[in-house]
């Protein structure tokens, strides 16, 4: 990775950054979760996971039904 010049692991997508942050320490969860809101506006993924789980639960829902 040092080679390369990347220093976290390639995530295309907010869950897998979330999953990677959940692995670490909790001092180091909350720096993470810092910069990453410096460096995104004040937002992070974190911010959006109970409205992607009430549409993924939502949506379930719907598709039971249609069949």
């Amino acid at each position: 990775m040092i080679l390369q010049g990347n220093t976290l692991p390639e995530m295309d997508t907010g869950f897998q950054l979330i999953k990677w942050v959940r692995d670490l320490g909790g001092a180091k969860q909350d720096e993470m979760e810092h910069w990453y809101r410096v460096l995104n506006d004040g937002s992070c993924p974190l911010d959006t996971l109970p409205f992607v789980q009430e549409y993924n639960e939502y949506k379930h829902w719907a598709d039971q039904i249609e069949h």
